[in-house]
């Protein structure tokens, strides 16, 4: 039996059986906005509903675990960063929103091979997996894993962009 809040559910990140009660919680927007994340989960939720994106990520796990959520348009530019973006390089989306990130975060130390590299994949609409030299808002230079996926519509056409980034930690 396929339950209709199942997909939902997976979009905002609850990947458990639901309880009738829960329905009644899942769909309340005062039940997500008192979590943690939820403003985070509730703007993810409205924008892949709003936007048709068809996926299975279990963004709430992914916030859980500290992990950071970008948005980009088809060209790059940033229409939305999690709360844990803020947390790890210092900036908050209305200093960002509109900047590509390369001109935001990268700096002397970035590679420019990669760069290209990475620049190269997402034009010929593949995944980017990396790590790469960015630097918070203070200056200060970081390891930060990337995984960037293009996010596609029903015309094949790509969208938006989608990256899960964390920083790598040190040792």
């Amino acid at each position: 039996m396929d339950f209709p809040n199942r997909r939902r559910n997976k979009i905002i990140g609850f990947a458990h059986p639901l309880h009738s009660w829960d329905v009644i919680a899942l769909n309340s927007m005062d039940y997500l906005s008192q979590t943690e994340h939820g403003e985070d989960l509730l703007f993810i939720s409205n924008f892949c509903k709003n936007h048709g994106w068809d996926n299975y990520i279990d963004f709430f796990s992914l916030l859980r675990e500290g992990k950071t959520i970008v948005i980009t348009d088809k060209h790059t530019n940033l229409v939305w960063v999690s709360s844990n973006f803020s947390k790890m390089t210092g900036y908050f989306l209305d200093e960002v929103k509109g900047m590509r990130p390369p001109e935001l975060l990268h700096g002397e130390e970035t590679s420019e091979e990669l760069k290209t590299k990475i620049r190269e994949r997402l034009q010929n609409r593949k995944r980017v997996k990396a790590e790469i030299v960015n630097y918070r808002k203070n200056g200060e230079r970081y390891i930060c894993l990337l995984d960037i996926r293009p996010v596609i519509n029903f015309n094949g056409d790509v969208v938006n962009f989608l990256a899960i980034e964390h920083e790598k930690p040190i040792g």
